[in-house]
């Protein structure tokens, strides 16, 4: 089966562009699989992806060149299947293509609910997506698929350790953008490390990696922290975040969301994620999975089930109850093995395009939502063409 992706790239690519590099790697063992990106900006990691076959940006707001390039490209291809990894791309380039004629399927990679145009075939990652997706009417006759598999088994290399870690210390690790998505998390980061040290865990450290995303969210934190620099470390150079999964070695425990999140599984260590409704990260345990699960550990998380005493006691627990410790662990790799390893991956998607339906594309009902893709995407090309 011959499978075509478009993913759009505005920047330098988000998580989705990593979900689509490691989805598309898989399904290219038994596949022909096709990789494009669209926008003004270009994710290295796709570039790199042995499937990537070209990126297109518009020249300004003249799209006749960009929209006659990306045809003459499909006519020559002859797809299967046209697989779009985001709204924005089937929203720019539906026009061109039927789906009367193609099997059209959307990814829509985490996040919130949001409204998204009407396609017949649907893949989510999140159970929250899931369940409101099924309930709006012009989806009831689509095929919706809850896929939440997408990350390999992260290979920790041995003779990589760029810092050391002392045995002596209990490390608590947060892997992300330091911008204004992940800024509640930082926060709640520093908060838990500060109320351990303050009931008298001496031995707690925070590491923070991540690329600056904001500058004055960076300031912003490093002002906050200034106090705290004995145990709390920011690492925000190119040469370790470039591949800032292979510093899960210096993590007793790994503070995540989203595919971070389950990265972070594949290595077997205790996990703790977000709660909207508290200022400290919860520690992950079948207690509390489904409710964090559902959200795609993000932190729109809410936990009904543990209240903030509880949850802070579990986690001094793991730093002093070995036993405990490795009991959490243990938990952690269950999780990635049955809901988040890459592995599944095959089987499921092939599953989506085997059952995949043609249908009507409906142009006129959503124009409204096809022209705010284009005034967002176009703008945002003309300001990054101009700078």
């Amino acid at each position: 089966m011959r499978i075509l992706f478009f993913i759009t790239v505005q920047k330098h690519g988000g998580g989705h562009s990593h979900s689509l590099n490691h989805i598309s790697r898989e399904l290219g063992t038994k596949h022909e699989v096709l990789i494009i990106s669209v926008g003004s900006g270009f994710s290295r990691v796709i570039g790199e992806n042995p499937y990537f076959l070209n990126h297109f940006t518009p020249r300004g707001i003249n799209f006749l060149e960009f929209f006659k390039e990306i045809d003459t490209t499909v006519h020559n291809i002859k797809p299967d299947i046209i697989h779009f990894f985001d709204s924005v791309s089937y929203n720019i380039l539906r026009l061109r293509f039927s789906s009367r004629k193609y099997k059209i399927i959307i990814n829509k990679c985490g996040g919130p609910n949001i409204e998204l145009p009407f396609v017949n075939n649907l893949v989510v990652f999140s159970q929250e997506n899931y369940e409101w997706y099924r309930n709006i009417p012009k989806f009831r006759q689509a095929n919706i698929y809850l896929i939440p598999n997408r990350v390999r088994q992260v290979n920790l290399t041995e003779s990589y350790k760029p810092v050391f870690k002392d045995p002596v210390f209990f490390n608590f690790l947060r892997i992300c953008r330091i911008g204004p998505t992940y800024k509640k998390g930082l926060m709640d980061s520093v908060n838990l490390v500060n109320y351990l040290r303050a009931k008298g865990h001496q031995n707690v450290k925070l590491y923070v990696i991540g690329n600056i995303e904001d500058e004055n969210i960076y300031m912003e934190f490093m002002k906050e922290i200034s106090d705290m620099k004995d145990f709390i470390f920011v690492i925000t150079s190119e040469q370790i975040t470039k591949d800032a999964t292979q510093m899960l070695y210096l993590g007793d425990a790994v503070i995540g969301s989203g595919r971070g999140f389950m990265e972070s599984a594949s290595v077997g260590k205790p996990l703790l994620t977000f709660n909207a409704k508290d200022n400290y990260p919860i520690l992950i345990d079948e207690q509390n999975f489904s409710d964090a699960f559902k959200t795609n550990f993000s932190e729109r998380n809410v936990f009904n089930s543990i209240s903030t005493v509880e949850n802070l006691n579990k986690i001094e627990r793991i730093i002093c109850d070995k036993e405990y410790y490795n009991q959490i662990s243990r938990f952690s790799k269950s999780m990635f093995q049955k809901y988040f390893s890459i592995e599944k991956v095959y089987e499921l998607y092939s599953d989506v395009y085997e059952k995949a339906k043609h249908g009507r594309n409906r142009y006129f009902q959503e124009i409204i939502v096809i022209l705010k893709t284009f005034y967002h995407f176009s703008g945002y090309t003309f300001n990054n063409n101009n700078k």
